[in-house]
């Protein structure tokens, strides 16, 4: 007897959450890519706790190597071209980059804060 109530609550909880997940028009894989971005925000958020103050030097220095081999003109950075490889115009303005930039993260709320939180607790654990 207690078989079949555990039965008729798991499919009862299953259904209220599937229920839910519909009123907020939420897929299954949109659960999946919010559990992705979770699962990232955490790892990236390990990463800073224990390894950023190396990663902020290796930056630093690969700029400045950058505009050291840029100014001796041993290479040429080309900005349009890597505004391009980004996926923006080439007349694209820094304004205009970041209000898309700005737009995206408004599109893709829940993602994004899915992954900061997932920052912010393995900022925490780590």
């Amino acid at each position: 007897m207690e078989e079949t109530g555990l039965k008729n609550f798991m499919h009862e909880a299953k259904q209220s959450i599937e229920n839910f997940w519909s009123k907020l028009n939420i897929t299954p894989s949109d659960i999946i890519q919010i559990v992705s971005c979770f699962g990232i925000g955490f790892l990236f958020g390990l990463f800073v706790r224990r390894y950023v103050k190396y990663f902020v030097i290796l930056m630093l220095f690969a700029m400045l190597l950058l505009a050291i081999l840029q100014h001796y003109a041993i290479i040429m950075i080309n900005v349009e071209q890597t505004k391009e490889l980004l996926g923006f115009s080439e007349t694209a303005t820094f304004d205009m980059i970041m209000r898309q930039i700005i737009i995206d993260v408004r599109n893709k709320a829940i993602f994004v804060g899915s992954m900061i939180l997932g920052c912010l607790l393995g900022f925490k654990v780590g």
